[in-house]
């Protein structure tokens, strides 16, 4: 016969680890939330003042990384009801349990690969739409004799939203060859993964000079400059 009091003492060890892991993961997570702009701002130093709205698309990485944390709460949230999900569909627990704890590790990886990619393939959709405009509901003869979809050259408006984008460089501090010893090794790799991936867009030099002014800080170009 098992024994009372040690059963009453194992229970009350469960609650508490229970009621320590109801406290550490809002912890964790809104320790990211407040750590993770201060962390950026690491990675791409001082910076002048600006207000432009980013497309996720135009940050692969952040996006990435977003979408990833979602997943990953999502999983822990999901494996919260792991007893209604094994009472409900019958399945034991412990199969539920290694496989969230499999999800855990494996989704947020998935995640953040397909976001990625998808964030990159829209920047070269946006590309595309640039150098050929958008097709539009008509179809023309070639001289060859073939069909082929007609295009129109995209609105200013829409090209300026797709050109206007914060497109920090990646860090290269404190790497110059007569340097023995280069301390910023580490902010330099991060700066290359998180900021490396980007679709380089097309534009002519008034454009160029156009979103050079809207990203400048208050005062740092002047209205002519941008217009000549």
């Amino acid at each position: 016969m098992r024994d009372p009091a040690r059963a009453e003492g194992e229970h009350a060890v469960a609650e508490s680890e229970e009621r320590r892991s109801a406290v550490m993961l809002p912890a964790v997570l809104f320790l990211i939330l407040y750590a993770y702009p201060c962390f950026e701002r690491w990675l791409t130093g001082p910076r002048p003042e600006q207000h432009p709205c980013d497309r996720p698309r135009n940050q692969p990485t952040r996006t990435a990384l977003g979408a990833a944390a979602v997943s990953a709460y999502a999983v822990l949230l999901t494996a919260g009801g792991q007893d209604v999900l094994a009472y409900g569909f019958g399945l034991p627990v412990e199969l539920l349990t290694r496989s969230f704890r499999t999800a855990l590790f494996v989704l947020p990886f998935l995640t953040y690969h397909a976001t990625e990619r998808a964030c990159l393939g829209l920047q070269a959709a946006d590309r595309r739409r640039l150098l050929d405009g958008e097709t539009t509901a008509e179809v023309r003869r070639t001289a060859g004799g073939g069909y082929e979809e007609a295009y129109t050259l995209l609105s200013r408006e829409e090209a300026y939203r797709i050109l206007v984008r914060d497109t920090p460089r990646p860090r290269a501090e404190g790497t110059e060859a007569q340097r023995w010893f280069h301390r910023h090794r580490l902010r330099n790799a991060l700066s290359r993964w998180y900021f490396g991936k980007s679709v380089e867009m097309p534009a002519t030099a008034w454009q160029r000079r156009r979103v050079a002014f809207v990203r400048a800080a208050p005062g740092e170009v002047s209205e002519g400059a941008a217009k000549s």
